[in-house]
């Protein structure tokens, strides 16, 4: 039995294959059951899929010998009709339930003369297993602790405001995002119901936390553009941070609510089918991961850019304007300034260490996508970055000398010590008034 491998050549495929026609039939025929002819039914507007011909594999493919597996399975759909396939002109093989592309690397065909072409399908090797069973998961266990860390630290804090909230918010949906991935990760055979609510959680709880750093960006952008006064002082803080929660937490759910129709209402349209729960946790590689998830963070994220840009140039016009001043209210007004200015440098940080990292794992998943030619190393480096992310967080926003003495006011005043307490605030009432509004 001699099997090969299939490759595509893109340029001979481009010139050869078609797109399959949709055509449109405007006015059916109808059996008429009296006359026994057809005749025309104005009633029905059908679409129906034409498909152009068959094709000759070797006038539009290359054939390579060889392909070396550790184990292998059947795609038999002769004898079984659930194993039938489609091979796509970019050198996917479509598994149609459950909705599975595999490599081309990673199958063979093989012709018998009983029952046509049949699929030898490689299981990925144990390497790779290793690859993406357990290294992928280990940043984020990593970081788990740190995120967890942040939060706890975040909320013992005796003066929080709506920066320092936002922050909690964004850091514990973070947090929550990997717990859920490393459990879907980690659990090779999961039923269908469970894949699913594991999947639609873990999809809520990254989309809030992009949500959340754009809603970071967004109180930045306001503050330095003389909105947050319009909205108001430090006394309706509340109400913004309750605008902020309906937006961040408002917006994921609306997502995860239309990617669930998509999953459970069956649909021949694979653009939209989401896949989950078909062999899968998680989203079918293509259109429905790019439209669900990549292209939502790609857009949040030039979001972001934009906003830092024009609260850059803000910044850099008040440095201007508070040089051409002299008095002392303009002392004052530099100060104010400058603690925002610290908290606005602190997110340029965070954005640029997630810009960088899920900016790779947009690109990695593009070139996946197209050319199915990506090393599994190059999404191990992107994956095992933004896991190591919560690491990161931590040190910007709690490795500080200011939050440490913020924490020994509380346990101070938590121990029945508000005199030390009192005196220690006094001592250092410009640092923590900074920490209020700079490192939250």
């Amino acid at each position: 039995m001699v099997s090969y491998a299939v490759f595509i050549d893109f340029k001979k495929a481009y010139d050869s294959i078609k797109r399959n026609k949709i055509l449109k039939v405007l006015q059916e025929f109808n059996i008429d059951e009296v006359r026994k002819k057809c005749v025309l039914d104005k009633d029905n507007d059908h679409h129906i899929r034409i498909y152009e011909e068959w094709l000759n594999l070797s006038d539009n493919f290359d054939y390579v010998p060889g392909i070396e597996c550790s184990d292998i399975y059947y795609q038999d759909p002769i004898t079984n009709p659930k194993d039938v396939f489609l091979i796509l002109k970019n050198g996917l093989m479509h598994i149609i339930p459950p909705n599975v592309f595999i490599n081309a690397s990673a199958y063979c065909l093989d012709y018998f003369e009983n029952k046509g072409i049949c699929a030898i399908v490689c299981f990925p090797s144990d390497n790779e297993n290793v690859l993406t069973t357990q290294f992928k998961p280990l940043g984020m266990i990593i970081s788990m602790p740190f995120l967890l860390a942040t939060f706890l630290v975040y909320a013992l804090l005796p003066d929080r405001n709506l920066p320092a909230k936002a922050l909690m918010c964004y850091v514990l949906s973070l947090l929550f995002a990997y717990i859920l991935l490393v459990t879907i990760q980690l659990n090779n055979v999961l039923d269908s119901g469970p894949c699913k609510t594991l999947a639609f959680f873990c999809y809520f709880f990254f989309m809030a936390s992009f949500f959340w750093m754009n809603a970071s960006c967004l109180d930045i952008f306001f503050t330095f553009s003389g909105i947050r006064g319009l909205l108001g002082e430090k006394k309706k803080e509340n109400r913004r941070f309750m605008y902020y929660s309906a937006y961040a937490w408002g917006i994921p759910v609306l997502m995860v609510g239309f990617a669930a129709i998509f999953t459970f209402e069956k649909t021949d349209n694979l653009t939209w089918a989401t896949g989950i729960g078909d062999g899968q946790c998680w989203f079918r590689n293509g259109w429905p991961t790019g439209i669900y998830f990549y292209f939502p963070i790609a857009t949040l994220l030039i979001v972001n850019i934009v906003l830092f840009s024009i609260t850059t140039y803000k910044i850099k016009r008040v440095q201007h304007d508070t040089k051409m001043l002299k008095n002392v209210d303009s002392r004052k007004n530099r100060k104010y300034d400058n603690n925002d200015k610290q908290r606005f440098n602190l997110y340029v940080k965070l954005l640029f260490a997630m810009g960088i990292n899920w900016s790779m794992e947009v690109v990695s998943w593009a070139i996946m996508w197209k050319w199915s030619d990506v090393p599994e190393y190059v999404w191990v480096l992107t994956d095992f970055c933004n896991a190591v992310y919560g690491v990161f967080i931590f040190f910007i926003f709690v490795f500080k000398r200011n939050i440490w003495m913020m924490l020994k006011k509380r346990y101070l005043q938590f121990t029945g010590r508000p005199q030390q307490a009192h005196t220690l605030t006094s001592v250092n009432r410009t640092t923590v008034s900074q920490v209020s509004s700079s490192e939250a």
